[in-house]
């Protein structure tokens, strides 16, 4: 008996913790919906048997923001994702990670132009980082 008492218990402990978590418009199945998280986050677009799947746009809690490909609830393809901070990345996505061409700019105006590789810059040099509004101007002799 005490074990279907804290069965009991856990089940509706748990229905309660998801409550929140809800599709608030649309088709979150297959179609285009809105779905609001339990955490805070929210995630608008395409969906396909219940995942992510194809345009969208999902929103953090903490003021992070991706608009791009999504593919099996991942960032997959090509998408814009925009820090809190205002660093910005628009570029080649896999699997979650920066992968493939892509360009990185931070909020102080500095940018890489390159490649990346599981979330990792790779292969920078000198030309690919800007970071200041003006060009040098040479030294007199």
């Amino acid at each position: 008996m005490k074990k279907l008492t804290y069965l009991t218990l856990f089940l509706f402990g748990t229905l309660g913790f998801n409550a929140q978590a809800q599709c608030v418009k649309g088709n979150c199945y297959n179609g285009k919906g809105t779905y609001a998280y339990s955490n805070g986050d929210k995630y608008v677009g395409q969906w396909k048997e219940g995942q992510m799947n194809g345009t969208g746009s999902y929103e953090f809690k903490n003021g992070d923001r991706y608009t791009g490909d999504f593919h099996v609830n991942k960032r997959d393809g090509t998408g814009i994702y925009v820090w809190a901070n205002k660093n910005r990345y628009s570029g080649e996505w896999k699997m979650n990670k920066r992968e493939g061409h892509g360009v990185f700019q931070w909020s102080s105006s500095a940018t890489y132009n390159g490649f990346w590789l599981q979330d990792q810059i790779i292969d920078m040099d000198v030309n690919t980082v800007v970071d200041c509004a003006s060009r040098p101007v040479p030294e007199k002799q």
